[in-house]
């Protein structure tokens, strides 16, 4: 690991005296920190972002056409099933609808993978 091998280097500069080179290498170590510091920020963003979309597909529920998140008039959506489960994405439904005289016609689409899902 570049770190270890630098601090093995600060290491050695001190002893052999050389107060130039351990400085550099110090400084070097410092942006080593800085660079590892920022890394582990992004991936724990990220960590929490995938661990809520885990979340959120696990909390959905399917009433045999579409997915839902929550129970009864709190609930959200609905989802497109074949996203949720062939791809694990909440993409939400969108409604359409045309009437006409004497035609009625109502349906969910979704606009990631074109399902209809009519009512």
């Amino acid at each position: 690991m570049k770190i270890i091998d630098t601090g093995k280097k600060v290491i050695q500069a001190i002893q052999e005296s050389d107060n130039v080179a351990a400085n550099q290498l110090v400084l070097e170590l410092q942006s080593i920190a800085l660079e590892l510091q920022d890394e582990n920020y992004k991936l724990r963003q990220r960590i929490d972002e995938l661990q809520n979309h885990i979340n959120l597909v696990d909390d959905m529920v399917f009433d045999g056409k579409v997915y839902w998140r929550g129970e009864g008039d709190d609930r959200e959506g609905p989802y497109c099933q074949r996203c949720v489960d062939a791809e694990g994405r909440a993409i939400r439904l969108q409604f359409r609808e045309e009437t006409a005289p004497g035609y009625e016609s109502r349906w969910y689409e979704c606009h990631s993978c074109q399902s209809h899902i009519k009512l």
